[in-house]
């Protein structure tokens, strides 16, 4: 099932589904202006690909798309981007009045409709657009569809809960589940069953997706001045093993985990200890230093099978309501939240990547906004970055730059191998009179991710 999502929810899948929906012809990459000139695509219909374009090689996919600013439609074509090719290409697609486009820009593109969607109209208008944009789910029209084709049975005998623990789970929980046998699958680790798969997997698996979809519109709200970086990095930390260990010991579910195997119990005895022992050490110092709590489970290893468990927690009570989210809001509501909120902060326990903290910088000083007056959003590409490097000097001038680069280098030493963004590398060549620029064609790159654009 793993296999499967992940190939859905992959980049080359949404990729391969954009292409066939026409929607990358559509995707603005400069910055949006209004005035005169700026492209509005009459009754969103596909314009033919300029002849010039025709004969470009194709060596490895990406888009290009029309963005001529006279109110035609747009067109898009994969160009070669390859080391050898790339530069040229592009620059033929710049002067024909396109725009490059990467793969990864595309899927991203495909992934911020269906939050648009989902934003707009909830669970059910984010699954037809994702069934619109041609995502293959099988036999699901409806959100309700998912309770017809997801039936677990009961529990057999050997593995039931006492009527006392199922009373005592559904206190911690906040909620009187339609279901409450399933707790026992939640609850029981596959050790106990002796089967090689049990539903105890498959409500892990629920729970693992649905722990994004609870944590994701919390923090997104309770943060807006936040860029993507900065929330992906606070929401790790919410669901990482590390904390979902830690919780299933303070919530009290560890209590009622059932299994039977020798090496995994002594396990969880030691973390469970070694826990508590930080939970009572943090709560001390914190008292001493007059600060929050902090996340004190750190440093100790804890145990799959902990995290594992409280995932199963949460897809038998999504299960448990017919696929209803609201029973599993009221338990984030009551358990998880007040623990994230009173030990996880950002300022203190959430390091972002260095991309992170430049894009939030930036973004602080409205440059984008400053570079789109300056330049009127429509300028060729070396004419921008000229204003950007002047722009650059203006920031230098009054010191925000070498605080910047202060908060890079003592926020970001741990994070060399960071993957959210390759790092930047400008490259620069002795600059040009401005009549020159425009006879000479590309003279500068900037490299991201290893891929140039001119």
């Amino acid at each position: 099932m793993a296999m499967k999502r992940n190939y859905l929810v992959s980049n080359a899948m949404l990729l391969k589904i954009m292409r066939k929906s026409g929607i990358p012809a559509y995707i603005r990459s400069n910055s949006i202006v209004t005035g005169a000139g700026d492209r509005i695509a009459p009754g969103l219909q596909l314009a033919r690909v300029p002849q010039q374009l025709a004969s470009a090689p194709t060596k490895r996919d990406a888009t290009v798309q029309s963005d001529k600013g006279d109110g035609s439609a747009p067109s898009s074509r994969a160009v070669d981007d390859s080391v050898g090719n790339e530069s040229e290409a592009t620059y033929r697609a710049e002067q024909a009045g396109h725009q490059f486009l990467g793969n990864k820009t595309v899927s991203d593109v495909c992934e911020a409709i269906i939050g648009a969607a989902w934003l707009s109209g909830g669970v059910e208008l984010a699954l037809r657009c994702i069934k619109k944009i041609g995502l293959p789910l099988d036999k699901i029209d409806r959100w309700r569809d998912l309770k017809e084709h997801s039936q677990i049975p009961s529990p057999p005998d050997n593995i039931q809960l006492a009527q006392s623990v199922t009373v005592e789970m559904q206190e911690i929980i906040g909620l009187q589940l339609a279901r409450p046998e399933l707790l026992a699958w939640a609850l029981t680790h596959g050790s106990a069953t002796l089967q090689v798969h049990t539903p105890h997997q498959w409500l892990e698996f629920v729970g693992d997706g649905l722990l994004d979809y609870l944590v994701v519109p919390d923090i997104y709200n309770a943060h807006p001045e936040f860029g993507p970086g900065l929330l992906t990095s606070l929401k790790s930390a919410m669901v990482s093993t590390d904390a979902l260990a830690a919780l299933c010991v303070e919530s009290g579910v560890a209590d009622y985990f059932v299994c039977r195997s020798e090496a995994i119990s002594s396990k969880l005895k030691v973390y469970t200890k070694a826990l508590r022992l930080a939970r009572a050490d943090e709560h001390e110092t914190s008292r001493k230093e007059a600060r929050e709590l902090r996340q004190y489970w750190k440093g100790i290893r804890p145990p799959k099978e902990l995290a594992d468990c409280f995932e199963s927690l949460l897809g038998a009570i999504l299960v448990s309501e017919g696929f209803d989210s609201r029973g599993c809001e009221i338990m984030y509501k009551k358990v998880m939240k007040p623990f994230f909120d009173k030990h996880i902060h950002v300022e203190e326990d959430v390091n972002p990547s260095a991309p992170s903290v430049l894009r939030n910088k930036l973004a602080k000083w409205k440059c984008r906004d400053v570079l789109v007056e300056r330049t009127g959003g429509h300028a060729p590409a070396r004419k921008q970055r000229r204003a950007a490097l002047r722009m650059r000097e203006e920031l230098e001038e009054t010191g925000a730059v070498e605080g910047l680069l202060g908060d890079l280098s003592s926020d970001t030493e741990d994070d060399e191998d960071d993957d959210d963004m390759d790092g930047v590398e400008i490259v620069e060549e002795e600059e040009a009179d401005d009549e020159d620029e425009d006879s000479q064609g590309p003279g500068r790159s900037t490299r991201m991710g290893g891929r140039r654009h001119v």
